[in-house]
């Protein structure tokens, strides 16, 4: 980011586009670091509030054990 240069200090066209390619590459890499947080934070939460156990075989027609999940439904 340090590499982008304010719109004032543009000066022609070619530079506008080598700034504007430089800034995609770091837009780029940050629509990645968002992506891999927000699925991170997705997985903790299916685990750790056992929604992952509606998956499950076992426990998908066990009416009892899923109402037990949300005990303010």
């Amino acid at each position: 980011m340090k590499q982008i240069k304010s719109i004032d200090r543009i000066t022609d066209s070619q530079l506008a586009v080598r700034q504007y390619q430089i800034f995609m590459q770091e837009l780029d890499v940050l629509r990645q670091f968002i992506y891999t947080f927000r699925k991170r934070l997705e997985d903790l939460y299916f685990v750790k509030t056992n929604i992952h156990l509606l998956s499950l075989p076992t426990t998908l027609y066990k009416r009892h054990l899923v109402l037990n999940l949300f005990p303010d439904a």
